[in-house]
């Protein structure tokens, strides 16, 4: 799984983007002409007790409901007791007109050892989970284990977490226990619902965080023919976006230099953790739209300064990662280059059998020009260089250092 999704909370900073319960009903058609998606929604739910109902077809009745439900008791004395406490996140059926909306199980119900509670309802060993799908699964009639398929208010687990801290005498210790395969994952769960009294099949793309304390619910579609299978992740955007940096040619004098990012499509917030500089700071990340940021870099010291967004860190809206990285390079160079008196510029050794060391405070072009005027050697916009003259003949050569402010020699004797 890729760590922007997850490990950064992208859930969290995804939740700017959720949709209002007006904006859900504004649901299109995608390019596979039957299925409506939603676009990106977004919406999360956080312990330790936050609700949502979705309303996948827009027609102002809820269809499923997500909860992230946390509580717990406590039993013994003072001198031999436990403490147990249950985080759960549930999908359920939120209809109360006889239609039993129901998602995709797994064959199995979970199993803990002592009690799974929901609410004031202790379910005992008989809680079907849900089953985490991958996409292009087909969801339709040929589904044989459905969860909620005869009991109206019956609900499906999404992940389980039990912990228990006891003490005993002497002894005390914690037990940590959990079920289930959403957390710290990004899963489609395959539905059926009723629009009408007709039947459909859908998809809802969610994602956990590790410790299972949010839920993001992403995006969904369904299929608009009745009794019609759906592949999950149909008509959604499963490729994550391409960025392009800009702001600043080859080379620059200025200590802060603003880097605009663009993005193919819109994306995630970025923060400064996302951005990676070297020789510089990013000293302020400021969002222009939901495709375009400018990043405030200063500059460290003078060379080569490179900012870059890596692979996997820059997020679109429906949690696919950039799959490449982009980057831009430029010379900080110091403004003190004089070529009238030669300050900031160094050559040597003199004479010289080997390496000629040039060392510039600025950016200029270097020439190495012989006594019968044929230039040798030459190498453009460069600060620091070094210039291998072992192949050249013995003699006095001159150095030229060249840039918009005018041109200086120096001679070298090539032994």
């Amino acid at each position: 799984m890729n760590k922007s999704i997850l490990n950064k909370d992208l859930g969290r900073r995804l939740s700017g983007y959720a949709a209002s319960a007006a904006a859900l009903a504004l649901i299109g058609t995608s390019a596979n002409a039957q299925v409506i998606h939603s676009g990106p929604q977004n919406v999360v739910v956080e312990l330790p007790d936050d609700y949502v109902e979705i309303d996948l077809d827009g027609d102002g009745i809820s269809d499923f409901g997500f909860e992230m439900y946390s509580t717990g008791f406590y039993s013994g004395t003072a001198s031999s007791f436990s403490y147990y406490n249950f985080n759960v996140g549930v999908v359920l059926n939120p209809r109360t007109d006889g239609y039993n909306n129901s998602w995709v199980a797994k064959t199995g119900v979970m199993s803990v050892q002592y009690y799974t509670y929901y609410k004031s309802t202790a379910y005992g060993l008989d809680m079907p989970m849900v089953a985490p799908l991958a996409s292009n699964v087909a969801v339709d009639s040929s589904i044989t284990y459905w969860g909620n398929v005869t009991t109206a208010d019956y609900i499906g687990v999404l992940d389980y977490r039990w912990l228990n801290s006891w003490y005993y005498t002497a002894s005390s210790g914690l037990i940590y226990y959990g079920m289930g395969e959403f957390a710290g994952e990004s899963n489609y769960i395959g539905v059926r619902f009723h629009i009408g009294a007709s039947v459909h099949y859908g998809w809802l793309r969610v994602a956990m965080a590790g410790d299972g304390s949010w839920l993001n619910i992403i995006d969904w579609a369904y299929e608009s023919t009745a009794n019609t299978g759906i592949l999950t992740g149909d008509g959604s955007d499963n490729t994550g976006p391409s960025l392009s940096l800009s702001g600043v040619g080859a080379s620059s004098s200025s200590e802060l230099v603003t880097i605009t990012i663009n993005a193919d499509e819109d994306i995630a917030a970025l923060q400064s953790g996302d951005i990676t500089v070297t020789n510089g700071t990013a000293v302020g990340v400021n969002q222009v739209s939901a495709s375009e940021y400018e990043v405030s870099v200063q500059c460290n010291s003078y060379g080569v300064v490179t900012v870059s967004v890596g692979a996997g860190d820059a997020v679109d809206l429906y949690g696919n990662p950039s799959e490449t990285a982009a980057s831009i390079s430029w010379t900080y160079y110091n403004l003190s280059l004089d070529m009238n008196t030669g300050e900031g510029i160094s050559i040597y050794p003199n004479p010289v059998d080997n390496e000629l060391f040039i060392e510039l405070a600025g950016v200029a072009d270097v020439s190495l020009i012989s006594m019968n005027g044929s230039v040798v050697y030459q190498q453009e916009r460069v600060t620091s260089h070094n210039i291998n003259v072992s192949d050249f003949s013995p003699g006095v050569y001159l150095v030229q250092i060249k840039n918009d402010d005018g041109v200086l020699h120096r001679r070298v004797v090539i032994e």
